[in-house]
């Protein structure tokens, strides 16, 4: 679980007192039940409180990044399962402030000015740190898309420059591939949604969709193991009128054993697969 892959961190580190380890079990347990029922959203709210507090008192820097990326990885779960437009909004913009907190902590100020001799400073970091900064960045981005996409398009174009180069960070730093590709997921869904003439590319798009779905797929299959590799995917292919393809790669999806993707996502793929069926439905 991805909460476990946190907690592994701190271990690394060693830096889990007798108290903080039991509650960040708490809070793991609290954030593995999560699902986009009402309980398993009160139980993705419990973690995210929890690791907060494990933040607040934790008594250094490098055990506080870890929890508040835990925190951050909450809310981002919160603010995809509630319904609320300004629910949405206010949760994912928590996710990005706590995963902000830890960037820069990394002496990153602004994600948008990061000079070479930063980036090359960043990448002599032990793994253990870098994989941090790493987590940070990807919840910091995704949490960001998310408060863009329920805000609005148009109203939140401003802040695409600071999601393209967090995402080009990524990629700079060779963590490219962290959650199944996705700082490709996000950086294909921005050129894909934003108007052509606002700075959006359908090449660009299709390049980024098509790298994060093939560094992905699932065993013997050719989509990938994250559901929202396959919508995202999808609805490139349908905009670019191979509905047809869209729909017979959704239904490939669909028909998937949730427990045989990804191990970490089952409430997340079950999620997509319904999103799947409703487009599906749609485009027909």
């Amino acid at each position: 679980m991805r909460a476990i892959l946190l907690a592994s961190f701190v271990v690394v580190f060693g830096l889990v007192s007798p108290v903080h380890a039991s509650t960040l079990t708490e809070a793991e347990v609290a954030y593995n039940l999560r699902d986009f029922s009402e309980v398993g959203l009160k139980s993705a709210q419990t973690a995210a409180s929890i690791y907060g507090e494990l933040a607040q008192s934790a008594d250094n820097q490098e055990s506080k990044n870890n929890f508040l990326i835990g925190q951050s990885m909450s809310y981002y779960f919160v603010g995809t399962a509630v319904s609320k437009k300004d629910d949405k909004i206010k949760y994912h913009l928590k996710g990005y402030e706590a995963a902000d907190m830890v960037v820069k902590s990394y002496g990153i100020s602004d994600v948008e000015k990061v000079s070479d001799e930063k980036l090359d400073e960043l990448a002599e970091l032990p793994e253990q740190k870098l994989n941090q900064l790493g987590e940070a960045l990807y919840y910091r981005g995704i949490n960001l898309g998310q408060w863009g996409n329920a805000n609005g398009v148009l109203d939140s174009l401003s802040r695409w420059p600071e999601l393209r180069d967090n995402m080009f960070l990524l990629v700079n730093l060779g963590l490219e591939g962290i959650h199944e590709f996705g700082a490709y997921r996000v950086l294909g869904r921005g050129y894909f949604k934003i108007p052509g003439i606002l700075g959006g590319s359908m090449k660009k798009a299709t390049k980024y969709l098509t790298d994060a779905v093939k560094g992905s797929v699932a065993e013997g299959q050719f989509f990938s193991t994250n559901g929202t590799n396959n919508i995202y995917y999808a609805e490139l292919l349908k905009e670019t009128g191979e509905t047809k393809t869209a729909i017979a790669y959704l239904a490939k999806f669909i028909s998937a054993d949730v427990n045989q993707l990804h191990p970490d996502l089952v409430p997340e793929n079950k999620n997509a697969q319904k999103e799947a069926q409703e487009l599906i439905k749609s485009w027909k």
